[in-house]
């Protein structure tokens, strides 16, 4: 018997919903899921699942847990499960941590005081990598690879004190070449936030990809949570933005606010997320620099912000006006239009006020960066934290200004971008319209920097330098620092790099007590008192910057020597 035309249609409907119900609550997630010794990941993309951070720390506060956790930024998401080694000793919920920067981010790059604490007591284990490094274990645990190149890292400590996972042996395709490589990684179970997820687990998520989930794909199990738990029709119509497949998690958790503070970009005419809470970011910052060792303010703020309370509670103390502000307001793209317009009408900016040291550095990197991109046709700089982003930022302006085109990069997948002036936060939520493409780092910091036809400048910060223009960001005796992030990847494979730091004689050095980015193509280095530059492989004092004219050239040189140490 012939089938009609509706027969046909109804044998190949597609199902609005499908797949098995893994939707569970946050709490009995991670219940389930997270058992002490395992070795967990927290995922990262144009947010960061501060939900489960903020369980995990819930659930196992007091206990000696001690996990082994990654992540490519370890800032108050791990920070708080760390602190408990500090209140719970002989305690702690994390042992071991892997990450390429632990530190705070927000509003300017710095050590964290709990960071230092413990690693000076020697109560947490820490593997360094830089961002890139750190992506291709994962990529390669994703792919059940059993090792993967790497060339950015090289001639780094990151290589040499890392070796049960990175090794150089001889190219097979050319044995007058080394190669260095990298061990795979494969976490128990990865955490992850994403805009909208289906009942089997079909996450969508916003770029910039960072890692590109990698870290969450290479886990035993996946479980994520989302703003909002949608039909697979929804999922269908904007599955160009899945990034996680239904069949690889094992629970879903409906979270709204899941990645506070962090923002939650989301697609743009349909719903547009939420802006980060700086102010909550700031105030979690302050609770843990006072000079207490006790750390009180800390304890205070985890006591009526985390522990002891749900999800839903924590909300309720951030208040809905609050909450309103961050989805309606600081989400909107145009959101700086209304910040600058505040400033000007409250006399908030100073443009009369002559320029700090500290700007004038920025302003001079920023002319030394765009002389060398007219003179050698470097095509991409990437923009580092702090002052060096700031410096990039205004170089980038001057040579669109002289109709010279560069694209402009940052780290986590900002390409072609143009930075808006309310915020010099580096991944500022309101600069993602503007990038040409909003991708990852093996789009920045791979093929961009490294690659077969890369054409990069590089603008860095530094913890310390030393004269062969190697930096430090990592760790110098006791302290602990902050980390590579992608400075590494930066510092080894473009084709220039330009460094700027505060001139001071522990931070201006003769060697480096850690090598977080080779100096080998490191040729400028800008400071707040000279600008050095490489001279037979060493970097000398070419250019003095004064801001006091009317100082003795002498006397400036004498302050250079002695801030050098």
């Amino acid at each position: 018997m012939k089938p009609t035309f509706e027969e046909i249609e109804e044998l190949f409907k597609v199902p609005a919903d499908e797949g098995y119900d893994k939707t569970t609550s946050l709490k009995d997630a991670v219940k389930k899921y997270l058992k002490p010794g395992m070795y967990y990941h927290l995922g990262a993309a144009a947010n960061l699942p501060y939900g489960f951070a903020y369980e995990i720390t819930r659930q196992f506060w007091g206990t000696d847990a001690r996990f082994k956790v990654s992540c490519l930024g370890a800032s108050s998401n791990i920070m708080m499960a760390l602190s408990s080694t500090i209140f719970n000793e002989p305690n702690r919920i994390i042992d071991e941590i892997i990450t390429t920067y632990a530190g705070d981010i927000y509003p300017a790059p710095a050590p964290n005081k709990i960071m230092m604490h413990v690693f000076q007591e020697g109560k947490v284990k820490i593997q360094n990598y830089s961002l890139l490094s750190m992506i291709l274990r994962f990529f390669a645990g994703a792919q059940n690879l059993p090792l993967i190149p790497v060339r950015t890292i090289t001639d780094t400590s990151i290589k040499t004190e890392n070796e049960n996972s990175v090794l150089q042996i001889d190219n097979p395709f050319d044995p007058t070449q080394k190669v260095t490589v990298l061990k795979p990684l494969n976490p128990d179970v990865a955490f992850m936030h994403g805009i909208w997820a289906d009942k089997h687990g079909n996450t969508l998520l916003m770029p910039p990809y960072t890692g590109y989930m990698w870290g969450v794909l290479a886990s035993k199990k996946i479980i994520v949570s989302a703003e909002k738990i949608v039909p697979t029709e929804t999922i269908r119509k904007y599955n160009y933005l899945a990034r996680i497949p239904g069949h690889r998690v094992s629970a879903v958790v409906e979270l709204p606010f899941g990645a506070h503070p962090s923002a939650n970009r989301g697609i743009a005419g349909v719903d547009y997320g939420y802006g980060e809470d700086y102010d909550f970011i700031v105030k979690w910052r302050e609770s843990n620099r006072s000079s207490d060792r006790s750390f009180t303010e800390l304890k205070e703020w985890l006591d009526y912000w985390v522990l002891g309370i749900n999800h839903e509670e924590y909300l309720k103390k951030i208040g809905q006006e609050k909450l309103d502000f961050l989805k309606n307001q600081k989400s909107h793209p145009d959101f700086w239009k209304t910040e600058i317009k505040d400033a000007l009408k409250g006399n908030k900016i100073k443009f009369e006020t002559p320029p700090t040291s500290t700007e004038i550095m920025a302003s001079v990197m920023a002319n030394i960066g765009a002389e060398r991109i007219k003179k050698n046709g470097y095509k991409t700089i990437l923009a580092g934290q702090g002052i060096s982003n700031l410096a990039a930022w205004l170089c980038h302006k001057k040579l669109l200004a002289e109709d010279y085109p560069v694209e402009l990069m940052a780290e986590v997948g900002f390409y072609g971008y143009y930075p808006r002036p309310s915020s010099p936060f580096i991944f500022e939520f309101t600069s993602f319209p503007t990038c040409k493409s909003l991708c990852g780092v093996f789009e920045t910091l791979g093929y961009s920097i490294q690659g077969f036809m890369s054409n990069n400048i590089g603008f860095l910060g530094a913890g310390q330098i030393d004269k062969h223009g190697n930096i430090n960001s990592t760790k110098a005796g006791n302290y602990y620092l902050v980390g590579s992030g992608g400075a590494g990847d930066v510092c080894g494979c473009s084709k220039e790099t330009l460094v700027c730091i505060n001139h001071q004689s522990l931070r201006v050095l003769k060697e480096v007590p850690y090598i977080t980015g080779s100096g080998k193509n490191v040729k400028t280095v800008i400071t707040n008192l000279g600008v050095l530059e490489k001279l037979d492989g060493e970097l000398a004092l070419k250019q003095v910057v004064r801001q006091k004219k009317d100082k003795p050239l002498n006397r400036h040189i004498r302050k250079i020597k002695r801030n050098t140490g």
